[in-house]
């Protein structure tokens, strides 16, 4: 039954989970991808600051590092866990949004003008636009999610274009960069440096959504392997597909490649203590210790967190004992910051040697087959037994050394590509029971989601968020690019970014409803989503009742997490309903069969004019807004057209057996004869 299992789903998952240390940088040999430890404290003279960064410093302000490390109501409890990552929007100063100043061109085709490398190959030479004009380029980001070049000259607007599929923002120089108008005019625009440049095309990657450029992958991956690719779909994208024909041809072409899905990103696990004394001005002190790695298993290293911060609020005890009064005057005030700092330091130094003890590749690791085997197992409904016992779970110990005493740390090894720490998709049940449908399809309508717990600790919002990925990936991937675990309003940059997933805490966000499609309530679990203006904008969702097929994935998630269930079983429900959706949505395509070089958008458009049933239309809307749905519909289509495209042959049962044989030394059986798993899409003998 195992190997049935596992044969069968091979080729549906095509990329196996894969260990999250695969994704690290250049480090010694087992040392873990540690980048940095952070120190952070509350000042009542200065707000949130941060102490201490070592060994060095991460690529981002410490005024947005000490707020996300502080949360907002940190002083109501008396400790707290939150996560995020570092972005580009963290990297720079916000007061560098404002336009920054430009010299703008348009290019002409065989008219004389300033000499420059051409947008296409065309001949042709850049005519000066608005010449002897002070103009400045800025980036519009409306609370309806507008997004446009705004080029102007002091008040006047002498240029708009909004960020469309075929914008084509290319760096032909390390100073000079074009895009395409709507009109279809090409446009340069000239900084004046290449760090101006490279800012300003930060903030573009960042707001620019996903767009369907109408690639497909090689025939070979013209199958359901395809839609579990993590390199082939998802809303993860380069700027460099959204090209056209005339870019791809040239040699060279110098297209703004941002290595979005190359580069793992940085993600910080924090703990935030509040020590409450009397003898303190204001009566308490809020401390905040963090560690920055690529490793996606950061819940791991928690108990060393533990450890720092009980050795930071005892230092601090300590200290306030010393002293018979508190410091009153500026200079003492300076000066016991400066050994605050210095103590910062010390334990950051401290924590991030504790760290570098784990050796992690000396691990023995299971093989990809093994961790693939290990997932389909989880998913069964009916628990395996393993020695009359429930089967072990994916976990490898690990050992840490803090001031002479082992530190246990526990490892998994089998954690899916957009997971990240201890992410589980029963808690969304838990909280939003039959609502859950609804957040999973806001995801693949790719609109903005946003999870708000106004009496929550900011961990439990943080969790929610982590989780909501994980109802449609896979097969979809690239929704950790835009997740967003915990933001506030001292830091609004999220929102520039499409189809955003983030949790805060604020009650403020509820009000803003032109700044999220969906808000998830965790203090009510409810779901509200955010009045549609009259007219509708531009291919906006239209907000259709639920399905027959929704109301029944609710209810069934419902009694499975009531049952107790295993987290395995609750995902693969949900992996279930988006590979329908893909399936449903790929045969409507095929069956309308569009002609070869009709654009995306009319392909879609044209089958959801004769769709059959709901559930395609569902599929097909979404599609016609989420790049990555759209890539693995067109693919499951185009396998459904060209089936010869799919390969000869699958894993061989012997592999498979001999995977689940090493598999721990598990000998698994199911206690009735047979194995479920997603409510019997598959099953077979024990």
């Amino acid at each position: 039954a195992v190997a049935a299992i596992a044969a069968s789903d091979m080729l549906e998952a095509g990329t196996q989970a894969s260990m999250p240390g695969a994704e690290r940088k250049d480090h010694t040999p087992g040392d873990p991808a540690i980048i940095s430890v952070l120190v952070a404290e509350f000042d009542i003279d200065k707000g949130s600051v941060i102490r201490a960064q070592y060994p060095s410093p991460l690529d981002a302000t410490e005024d947005a590092l000490a707020e996300l490390m502080l949360p907002e109501g940190a002083h109501n409890h008396e400790a707290d866990w939150t996560y995020f990552a570092i972005r580009p929007m963290l990297r720079r100063d916000h007061s560098a949004d404002a336009p920054v100043p430009v010299d703008a061109y348009v290019f002409r085709s065989g008219d004389g003008g300033q000499a420059a490398p051409s947008p296409s190959g065309v001949e042709g030479a850049w005519a000066p636009y608005c010449a002897g004009e002070a103009l400045v380029l800025g980036l519009e980001v409306g609370d309806g999610g507008a997004r446009a070049l705004v080029l102007q000259a002091g008040r006047a607007e002498k240029l708009r274009s909004n960020l469309h599929s075929e914008l084509q923002y290319t760096v032909l120089q390390d100073d000079f960069v074009s895009c395409y108008a709507e009109d279809g005019s090409a446009i340069g625009f000239h900084f004046r440096s290449h760090e101006a440049q490279r800012a300003f095309s930060e903030r573009i990657e960042s707001a620019l959504p996903d767009f369907d450029d109408g690639s497909l992958p090689d025939p070979a991956l013209l199958n359901s392997s395809f839609l579990s690719s993590a390199n082939g779909s998802g809303s993860g994208i380069f700027l460099a597909q959204m090209v056209d024909a005339r870019a791809r041809s040239t040699p060279g072409s110098p297209i703004l490649d941002f290595p979005r899905a190359a580069e793992p990103l940085v993600w910080v696990l924090n703990l935030v203590c509040t020590r409450k004394d009397k003898r303190i001005r204001r009566g308490a002190e809020v401390k905040a210790i963090a560690v920055a790695t690529t490793d996606r298993f950061l819940h791991a290293y928690k108990p060393v967190l533990v450890q720092a911060m009980k050795r930071m609020l005892a230092d601090s005890a300590a200290a306030t004992d010393s002293s018979a009064t508190a410091a009153s005057t500026a200079l003492e005030r300076a000066v016991a910051g400066a050994d605050s700092s210095l103590a910062a330091r010390a334990v950051a130094a401290k924590v991030f040697e504790a760290l570098l003890t784990m050796d992690l590749l000396a691990l023995t690791l299971p093989s990809p087959l093994e961790r693939q085997v290990d997932r389909l197992l989880g998913a069964c409904a009916t628990p395996l037994m393993y020695g009359g016992a429930m089967r072990p779970p994916a976990i490898l110990s690990a050992s840490a050394i803090w001031a002479g005493s082992v530190i246990s740390v526990r490892i998994p090894t089998n954690m899916e590509p957009e997971e990240v720490a201890d992410a589980r998709v029963s808690l969304l049940v838990r909280t939003f029971g039959k609502f859950v449908p609804q957040i999973q399809r806001a995801l693949l309508n790719y609109e903005r989601v946003l999870f708000i717990g106004q009496s929550q600790r900011a961990s439990t919002v943080c969790a929610h968020v982590l989780a909501a990925p994980l109802l449609v990936s896979p097969p979809l991937q690239g929704l950790l690019r835009r997740t967003f675990p915990y933001a506030n309003l001292t830091s609004l940059a999220f929102l520039e970014t499409p189809a955003f997933i983030a949790g805060v805490t604020n009650p403020m966000f509820s009000c803003k409803t032109g700044w999220w499609d969906l808000l998830c309530d965790v203090d009510t679990g409810k779901v509200l989503r955010a009045p549609v203006p009259i007219p509708p904008p531009n291919n906006s969702v239209v907000a259709e009742a639920e399905t027959a097929a929704e109301v029944i994935l609710g209810s069934r998630l419902v009694a499975g997490v009531e049952a107790q269930l295993p987290e395995g079983w609750v995902r693969e429900i949900c992996r279930e309903r988006v590979r329908h959706l893909i399936a449903i949505g790929g045969a409507a395509l095929a069956e309308n069969e569009p002609e070869i070089g009709t654009p995306v958008p009319e392909q879609l458009a044209s089958a959801l004019l004769v769709a059959p049933s709901a559930d395609v239309r569902v599929a097909l809307r979404a599609a016609r807004r989420n790049a990555g749905l759209s890539r693995a519909i067109r693919a499951a289509a185009m396998t459904a057209i060209h089936p010869s495209s799919l390969p000869s042959s699958l894993p061989s049962s012997h592999g498979v057996r001999a995977a689940v044989e090493r598999l721990r030394g598990l000998r698994g059986r199911c206690s009735d004869g047979r194995a479920f798993a997603a409510g019997g899409v598959f099953s077979g003998g024990g």
